[in-house]
């Protein structure tokens, strides 16, 4: 057993009987002035009932003192401090309740859990959860209730930028991220690793911005002031760790980190998408019962703030909103992602647009990118509020610079970036200069199928020729690829190479739907196709040995999982996410739109895990990306949106859901 106060070897109390001499010898050093913290002092004993005995009850009690006194002495001397602080920054976060902060410890975010509401959503019970819709559950209409009223609208101070940390705080919280060198900028598309050193800087980085934001001191264990569940059986630092752990950088957490202190409700919104990613690593095809509990903690988050006037336009909301958006993905119901998008976009509309979040860039580009991208695999229409909106333009960029290169952006004239790579083999490079050029060749072909001509000021029928080089251009490309070995083809260069092979499975579909006109969906059948006579795309056997038709996402799938997906594929990362967003787009055949089948067997059940699992890698990549480069991805998203405008996506979508 052990007390906190110091000591010399030559003053161990011990539990055994003494002589009222010693008792007084002993009292006398007691009274001697002690200087510092208490330290760790032992009770010895021979025989364990000693430690009952009078003397080590008052050894124990004496120290106990000690410490309280210690304590409040610390407390005394940093109270008039404390006191200036609280007045100075209580009044930058009154909007948002439980936000404040506060020197005092009692008013931070402990690990107790925090009353049931009447009007919130049992998380207790996750069958409900997952019957009902999570996304019906809250809605953000334009009724007056919602404040739309422009009395109302002042009220909520959308312009207001109090919560968010000044660049003094910022500082101050994030010391490691003030001087990060150009040249380590340049040499990397992204910092991000999945390892157990990534995540403990993450989450240190976490935990030292909360204990600051809170003003915690030493005596107290950092990690409480983490934001608990109201439901105990979630764990709420288990799925931070996991979130910092797949989804986050440097940059996500200089960026978003900021955010997420406003309020408990982010932080803990935020393990929706970490629910989800252990579901995909648990071989879980759909939601877990913890996933379950976290939605509906989340619906009730979301629930609680707009039933708040003053809480229903503010950032914080649509953070929230946000992060269970991310978390939905993963399950791939359409319907409820587009009521989410719908809940967004309405949300973004009533704030005066994306152009109006001039003192939170980051949101709107998050908001933005999450948007872009549901639309890409759902293959829906874009909506209104993310149609014209466009990043703001790059900087000239140094060819040393490193960006996230695709055929979906390539801003300079060739590829640097993965062109340096040592995963990108030279097959690779060239499959891929193929595909960016047939991006460019197909969107500007047809940008000017749709330009209105003056006949009476230019010769129209001098347009023939360049259709006819158009055709002549996108043949030989389509040769090219078709004329390209599989890396499961032996005694090849490209042989094993299997970043290259799930390029070219990528490429087999883009070519096909883009020659075709047809969506991604329906250009990854097998029929649609001029496959290499290759044993990986023989047709399959099912259960009951039945041959049955596969799809190039099966095949895409099953070689992504032979690449180092785990860290994104360093910098080639822009790659990976064109691969897995076509994938995902194509993976979104009848089967696995229909939410309402009970109870898959076989191929549709595999089907529908290989969507789920494109998807989770799409959104993972897009996530960790979006912070650092937004403007590289979110143009990838929308010049990929474009192609399939211009082959008929949303036309033919229409027709078959």
């Amino acid at each position: 057993m052990a007390s906190d106060r110091p000591c010399d070897a030559g003053d161990v109390p011990t539990a055994s009987s003494d002589t009222s001499d010693q008792a007084k010898t002993k009292l006398k050093r007691r009274k001697e002035k002690r200087e510092g913290p208490p330290q760790l002092q032992f009770l010895v004993a021979t025989n364990p009932s000693q430690f009952r005995d009078e003397n080590a009850k008052k050894s124990i009690r004496s120290q106990a003192m000690i410490h309280w006194r210690h304590e409040e002495n610390k407390r005394k001397r940093r109270g008039s401090s404390d006191d200036n602080w609280i007045l100075s920054s209580s009044t930058n976060h009154t909007t948002c309740s439980g936000s404040v902060r506060s020197g005092n410890v009692a008013n931070i975010p402990t690990r107790t859990r925090q009353p049931e509401s009447s009007q919130d959503t049992d998380p207790s019970n996750p069958s409900d959860t997952e019957q009902e819709q999570p996304g019906r559950v809250y809605s953000i209409t334009n009724s007056d209730s919602l404040g739309t009223s422009p009395s109302s609208s002042r009220s909520v101070d959308v312009g207001s930028s109090s919560w968010q940390l000044t660049a003094k705080e910022t500082a101050s919280y994030f010391p490691l991220y003030q001087k990060r060198t150009q040249a380590i900028m340049d040499q990397s598309v992204t910092d991000y690793e999945e390892s157990e050193r990534h995540e403990e800087r993450q989450l240190r980085t976490l935990i030292v911005g909360l204990a600051t934001f809170y003003n915690v001191g030493c005596s107290h264990d950092p990690f409480d002031v983490l934001p608990q569940f109201r439901n105990p059986q979630l764990n709420a630092l288990y799925l931070s760790r996991t979130c910092m752990r797949a989804f986050a950088s440097d940059f996500t957490m200089k960026k978003w980190l900021p955010l997420m202190l406003s309020h408990p409700h982010i932080i803990l919104s935020a393990t929706n998408l970490a629910s989800t990613w252990l579901d995909m690593h648990n071989n879980c095809s759909g939601d877990s019962t913890t996933t379950a509990m976290v939605k509906a903690e989340t619906i009730a988050m979301i629930n609680e703030r707009l039933a708040n006037p003053v809480l229903q336009l503010n950032d914080a909301t649509l953070i929230v909103i946000l992060h269970l958006f991310a978390g939905e993905m993963w399950v791939c119901d359409e319907q409820a992602l587009r009521i989410h998008e719908n809940g967004v976009a309405t949300f973004i509309a009533r704030r005066g647009g994306l152009a109006s979040f001039t003192h939170s860039k980051t949101m709107a580009e998050v908001a933005a990118a999450c948007c872009l991208h549901c639309d890409i695999f759902c293959e829906a229409e874009v909506l209104p509020p993310f149609q014209d909106w466009v990043p703001i333009d790059f900087a000239p960029i140094e060819s040393k610079t490193a960006i996230p290169e695709s055929p979906l952006f390539c801003p300079r004239d060739n590829y640097f970036t993965i062109a340096d790579d040592s995963h990108c083999s030279q097959s690779a490079l060239e499959l891929l200069s193929d595909m960016r050029d047939l991006t460019n060749l197909f969107v500007e072909h047809n940008a000017a199928l749709n330009t209105t001509y003056d006949i009476d000021t230019m010769d129209v029928a001098s347009l023939r020729p360049l259709s006819d080089d158009y055709e002549a251009q996108i043949l030989e490309i389509r040769m090219r690829l078709a004329s390209r070995p599989s890396a499961h083809t032996p005694g090849l260069l490209v042989t094993d190479d299997w970043i290259y092979e799930a390029c070219r499975i990528a490429a087999l579909i883009y070519t096909s739907a883009i020659v075709r006109g047809v969506p991604f969906s329906i250009a990854a059948d097998f029929d649609c196709v001029d496959l290499a006579d290759t044993p990986m795309y023989s047709s399959r056997r099912d259960s009951c040995g039945r041959l049955r038709k596969t799809y190039l996402t099966e095949a895409l799938y099953e070689t992504l999982q032979r690449t180092d997906i785990n860290n994104l594929w360093k910098n080639m990362s822009g790659v990976l996410y064109w691969v897995s967003a076509v994938g995902a787009a194509a993976a979104r055949i009848p089967s696995t739109v229909n939410m309402s089948q009970q109870g898959r067997l076989g191929a549709d059940a595999y089907s529908m895990w290989v969507r789920r699992c494109l998807v989770m890698t799409a959104t993972r990549t897009m996530i960790v990306l979006v912070f650092e480069h937004p403007t590289a991805i979110i143009t990838a998203q929308k010049t990929l949106l474009k192609v399939q405008e211009f082959i008929g996506t949303h036309e033919s979508r229409h027709l078959r859901t």
